[in-house]
């Protein structure tokens, strides 16, 4: 099936292999992982939690992760960008965070509202970003944002 989305894509199938597993991987962690405090989500409040922040959560270290490894493997990057592109709007809420909030910040506020049914505008308002709507031409305009913001980072 990978193969299949690879070749529809445009990209290498072991570099979408690897987004798939890090986004599978980045959702493995936020539910079922320990934070630096030594707590973890409930599975009763997970599956509370709106669909929406829960997909923001995974690609938001998914992004970090395929940025971080893409010396490693050249064309990740590339591959979690045009998948992304064919996503829905629940797999783009995260670029505000890259924008306008830290790691540490996200991993703080998703640690406060792990309890409470998280609600994406919720955490978008607590880390001071305006969350993702949708809006035409709103993720072209943040991923142009994200890439000159990273071209100065890495």
């Amino acid at each position: 099936m990978v193969g299949l989305f690879a070749r529809i894509l445009g990209v290498e199938a072991d570099t979408l292999a690897v987004v798939v597993l890090a986004h599978e991987f980045a959702h493995g962690f936020s539910h079922l992982g320990y934070d630096r405090d030594g707590n973890r989500w409930s599975g009763h409040d997970f599956a509370a939690t709106e669909h929406d922040l829960k997909e923001a959560i995974a690609q938001y270290y998914t992004h970090l992760i395929v940025h971080s490894i893409e010396p490693s493997f050249p064309g990740v990057v590339n591959a979690y960008e045009a998948l992304m592109h064919k996503q829905s709007t629940a797999y783009r809420c995260h670029l505000p965070w890259l924008l306008g909030a830290s790691p540490e910040d996200v991993g703080r506020v998703i640690g406060r509202i792990r309890d409470k049914h998280g609600i994406y505008k919720d955490v978008c308002e607590q880390l001071g970003v305006k969350p993702f709507t949708g809006k035409k031409n709103e993720y072209e305009e943040l991923l142009s944002k994200l890439r000159a913001k990273e071209s100065m980072l890495f």
